[in-house]
């Protein structure tokens, strides 16, 4: 992750760019880091975690 010291296009970065970067800010920091596809691990131990929160 990035500190961005500039708004990105002179605006206000918060979002997603293109499935590529993700802008945001957190307690007044401007941040930047790469758009990260979540991972869906289907194996006996994770299916069993998520039916607890069922």
């Amino acid at each position: 992750m990035a500190k961005v010291k500039g708004p990105l296009f002179s605006l206000s970065a918060g979002g997603k760019l293109a499935d590529t970067l993700v802008y945001g800010d957190w307690k007044g920091i401007d941040w930047v880091r790469q758009y990260v596809i979540p991972a869906n691990p289907k194996t006996a131990d994770q299916q069993e975690q998520r039916g607890f929160f069922l």
